[in-house]
């Protein structure tokens, strides 16, 4: 396994910086650090905690090393591997924001755990140590959605920065592997990958919230910002995105209704829509199946059909070379083929029902027919006894 150590010179994903804009408050400090004043306590529970992460992260290398199913080759290369661990936590341990350096260090962390298996103590240990990291995460994303004193850019800039870095934590963790990756349940709830997909959700769900309030009356403002979040998380699994879709999603919806003139919206709109769906709900089946029909099934057939959508995919298909366009297309053709199926057995029912209706009127008729009959039956044959006893009588 890689480790990624001849990325250790590169600075570390950190917060995005904002705008260096004086704060009113008379400290001659700039909004964006009077904002890492009041998240100084965050910042060095995360240091603390980034420290003990690369003590633990050493002390599993090296009682690892020491185990005797490892050949001399593996020993001198894992060797190696611990010395540039050591000099890079050196290198990342004066970050004041405690963040530098998380990325490759989870990355190291989950390559030990895949060697030692998911139940191993030490594996657990560092697991642990992940979820803290998120808790912690999550604090500062909790101080940013509740002081709404610092400007929109200011907060904004700093989310931004937190979702691109809480991303390439996730994509971390375990990277293709199905035991630590996607959202687990039972057993995982304190899985680092749930904690650290919470953290991102709570954290989109902040950063949407504050451009939906900026782009108040005029909705189709969200159209950069979702675009940008799209971008930025695109990387990710079905289920670790299913809940930042689905705010998008609702927003989405909103903007179409809003920018619906005389039943109809822009060509730019349009193809927006078409490119959200091609380039980000369509990147995965799940993800095809479940947002894309869900957003067409939503717009109305004339203005974004999925008949439009199939002819968008089949062009790209043709353009580019690349099948996965056509697999979309094929897929997109197959639910129409079963959406019209699923409609003509509709309407096929609802005719049944109307006929069951009537039949069962024509039933209700014949059986007041017949018992109307029956009870002329039963006089005559009462008037025929009546005729025969008087007969008897009068012989």
């Amino acid at each position: 396994m890689t480790t990624g150590f001849g990325d250790l010179d590169r600075r570390g994903i950190t917060p995005g910086r904002p705008p260096q804009v004086e704060g009113g408050d008379g400290s001659g400090l700039t909004e964006a650090e009077l904002m890492e004043q009041e998240l100084s306590p965050v910042w060095s529970e995360l240091r603390r905690l980034r420290r003990e992460f690369g003590d633990r992260i050493i002390e599993t290398a090296e009682k690892y090393l020491e185990s005797s199913e490892i050949n001399d080759s593996d020993k001198k290369s894992l060797e190696e591997e611990l010395a540039n661990l050591r000099s890079f936590l050196d290198k990342v341990s004066g970050n004041p924001e405690g963040t530098e350096g998380l990325e490759i260090m989870i990355k190291i962390a989950f390559e030990y755990i895949q060697r030692l298996g998911i139940n191993d103590r030490r594996s657990r240990q560092l697991g642990d140590l992940v979820v803290q990291i998120a808790i912690q995460l999550k604090e500062v994303v909790d101080n940013i959605a509740y002081k709404k004193q610092y400007p929109y850019e200011t907060r904004v800039n700093f989310l931004r920065g937190l979702i691109s870095l809480i991303v390439k934590l996730i994509l971390s963790v375990g990277p293709n592997d199905s035991e630590f990756r996607g959202i687990k349940s039972g057993k995982y709830i304190n899985h680092p990958n749930n904690d650290l997909s919470k953290v991102l959700d709570l954290a989109a769900c902040v950063l949407l919230e504050e451009e939906r309030e900026k782009a108040l009356n005029n909705l189709p403002k969200l159209i950069g910002p979702i675009s940008s979040l799209l971008e930025m998380t695109k990387e990710l699994r079905p289920d670790e995105l299913g809940p930042i879709y689905d705010k998008i999603l609702v927003l989405t919806y909103f903007m179409i209704d809003e920018s619906m003139e005389n039943g109809d919206i822009d060509n730019s709109m349009k193809q927006l829509i078409i490119n959200w769906c091609i380039n980000y709900f369509a990147k995965h089946e799940d993800t095809f199946d479940q947002f894309v029909n869900e957003l067409l099934n939503w717009i109305p057939p004339h203005l974004v059909s999925k008949e439009t959508l199939s002819k968008e995919l089949s062009k790209r298909a043709s353009e580019t070379g690349d099948t996965k366009y056509r697999d979309m297309a094929s897929r997109l053709n197959r639910n129409r083929k079963l959406e019209k199926r699923i409609a003509t057995l509709e309407d096929e029912i609802t005719k049944l029902r109307i006929r069951n209706v009537d039949l069962k009127e024509e039933i209700a008729g014949l059986e007041e027919d017949i018992a109307k009959l029956r009870r002329e039956l039963t006089e005559l044959r009462t008037q025929v006894q009546i005729l025969v006893n008087s007969n008897r009588n009068s012989n």
